[in-house]
């Protein structure tokens, strides 16, 4: 117990920060780093793809050389038609060998990228399963899907594309100009005069791009927070009549992006425009050098030819290598992220998971922090006895959340203990302790599928007679029945088509289904109508046998029959017993209870004078 008392204060809080932002400046260094080790992980198979590039660029120039030798025959005193013949047909076939060589290049490295890309998203969803359900609290679910989706997506065109053509890139020039020396040094080196002048430009136009790219991801995620809020909140923003003012943020926003995009282009465009034309110009270096050579007789015709050809493309491949390097660079930030994900500290795991003596939850002088600067709870220290009802109230921000948190371990605490049956929460291993606990909370989530797979969550291999059971038990039945196709009735995104009352009778549902020792409810009728409030209070009754059961309360009437209320206070726990001894001795229950039982009774005069009562 001592070990696990000590890792108490090794908070997971850090792996919930540990997700650097695109400003690090680690994350190239950890994209690069992803790149490598996946490449070394299908080495022979990028390698085989690199081999077919190579040979691809080798069958490329046979082609020139083919032509160059046939106009060396045409001007010779007696050329040979069979010859020509021989090497017309050896140009064909070249043809046809490089794009055979192609076509086994890219499929052998799209079939590498894609096992990679496999594998990639199978370790991040694995390693979020070993993260702190805090590392996901804390965090834009969209921040999350983009590097599981996008980011990793991108991987692709690096694996599959970038490794064939930066082969050919670099490969196609350098057997070019050695065959080009070959033929003749002096044209060779007209044809690569200009070729310093592109690279510098392309230094000047890639100064400072990690910085700009970084920019650029900022901008467009503020962007795509700004539409998404505005989505989600137009129903809220046109019942105020705020949608001119929240438009004008979100066209700030977008235009945001607009203002970088411009900058990196005008930043960007003269180096590429000095790139484009001293690559894409050599040929008003090598056509009047060749001439010249011709005129006095140090050049044939044929070799004039040979370097009008393929002089004057030698470059082309360079600037396809430069698109290349650009979207490199885009897809190394995307890998930076997906490694921060990686590298961010699991929950720790007990060596051996210990089995509870039973299912009281007690909470043993703990101290918790969210950002390591304010405490989110001090020396809390509480017990929730098994087959009992524990209530925590108190007002907002007073810490009744962070407590049902810290059980289920969403994050781990930063001193003291929370115990399941005399056993420290990190003892008994993540996957054993979530079998214990079963929550309804009052925001609930509800997958795109149909009714009965998301009571269904409650216990994967319940029958359809165990899910209406839990549903009927959940008085949600009726409500299913009178649904389109009654349990497989799709729900659509965030079960839109449901009241609050109904999402929180599936929760309810689930946990029946579940059957789970401890349960943890967040006001869990809430949302329920005044008709079906009592069925599910019955069911609720019925539930909470011989559970432990913690309730996080809102309205006090609702617990007052709690077999032990805790009542907290900025962080603190202020005081706890029954309902009727706190209203002797606790002040803020006093006041609480005050306060709810004025809003009972308020009521609201109306232009007739006749009252309308709350309740």
């Amino acid at each position: 117990m001592t070990q696990i008392a000590s890792q108490g204060s090794q908070s997971l809080k850090p792996a919930a920060e540990s997700l650097p932002s695109a400003a690090e400046g680690t994350m190239v260094g950890n994209g690069l780093g992803l790149i490598f080790r996946l490449a070394r992980r299908q080495w022979p198979a990028l390698a085989a793809a690199a081999a077919f590039a190579v040979l691809a660029v080798a069958f490329e120039l046979v082609p020139y050389l083919a032509v160059y030798r046939i106009a060396v025959e045409v001007f010779s005193e007696a050329p040979r038609p069979e010859a020509m013949v021989r090497l017309a047909w050896l140009a064909f076939g070249a043809v046809v060998l490089q794009f055979v060589c192609i076509a086994v290049s890219n499929t052998v490295a799209h079939a590498a990228a894609f096992r990679l890309l496999r594998q990639v998203r199978t370790e991040l969803t694995e390693k979020m399963a070993r993260l702190p359900l805090g590392f996901f609290d804390r965090r834009e679910s969209g921040d999350l899907k983009k590097a599981l989706v996008e980011d990793v997506g991108s991987l692709e065109g690096v694996l599959a594309h970038n490794i064939p053509d930066i082969v050919s890139g670099i490969l196609v020039p350098l057997a070019a100009g050695v065959a080009l020396f070959w033929v003749d040094w002096r044209m060779a080196l007209a044809s690569l005069a200009l070729l310093p002048v592109g690279i510098a430009a392309q230094m000047w136009a890639f100064r400072d791009m990690d910085a700009q790219y970084r920019l650029w991801h900022r901008t467009e995620a503020a962007a795509n927070a700004g539409v998404l809020e505005y989505l989600r909140g137009i129903a809220v923003l046109k019942a105020f009549n705020r949608t001119a003012g929240s438009l004008e943020r979100l066209r700030s926003a977008v235009y945001g992006v607009r203002d970088v995009a411009t900058a990196m282009t005008r930043r960007s465009m003269y180096p590429y425009a000095l790139f484009f034309i001293a690559l894409g110009s050599n040929l008003l270096v090598v056509l009047p050098v060749g001439i010249a050579l011709h005129l006095h007789g140090g050049l044939g015709l044929p070799q004039l030819c040979l370097f009008l050809v393929l002089g004057a493309g030698l470059t082309a491949p360079l600037i396809k290598l430069m698109f290349v390097f650009g979207s490199t660079s885009r897809t190394i930030m995307g890998a930076g992220r997906i490694q921060a994900i990686l590298d961010a500290p699991p929950l720790p795991e007990a060596d051996g998971p210990v089995q509870p003596a039973d299912y009281g939850v007690r909470f043993v002088d703990v101290h918790f922090s969210y950002d390591g600067a304010k405490s989110a709870l001090q020396q809390v220290s509480f017990t929730a006895q098994p087959g009992r009802v524990t209530a925590l109230v108190g007002p907002s921000g007073a810490g009744k959340s962070t407590v049902a948190r810290l059980i289920a371990r969403f994050w781990d605490v930063d001193a003291g203990r929370v115990e399941v049956g005399g056993v420290d929460v990190r003892a008994l291993g993540l996957e054993a302790l979530m079998g214990h606990i079963g929550f309804v909370f009052q925001e609930v989530f509800l997958l795109h599928d149909s009714v009965r797979e998301n009571i269904r969550l409650g216990c994967a291999g319940a029958s359809d007679a165990e899910v209406e059971a839990a549903a009927q038990a959940a008085n949600a039945h009726t409500f299913i029945q009178a649904l389109p196709d009654g349990y497989d009735t799709q729900l659509g995104d965030r079960g839109a088509r449901l009241s609050g009352g109904e999402k929180q009778r599936l929760a309810i549902a689930r946990a029946i289904l579940k059957n789970a020792p401890i349960l943890l409810l967040d006001e869990a009728t809430a949302f329920a109508d005044p008709e079906n409030e009592l069925a599910i209070q019955q069911a609720l009754a019925e539930l909470i046998q011989g559970k432990t059961v913690i309730v996080i309360a809102h309205r006090l009437a609702s617990v007052a029959d709690a077999d032990h209320i805790v009542v907290f206070n900025g962080g603190t726990v202020e005081d706890q017993g029954t309902h009727g001894e706190l209203l002797g001795r606790s002040g803020t229950y006093r006041r609480l209870w005050a306060a709810q039982q004025q809003a009972v009774g308020w009521t609201m005069t109306t232009a007739t004078g006749e009252e309308a009562h709350a309740g």
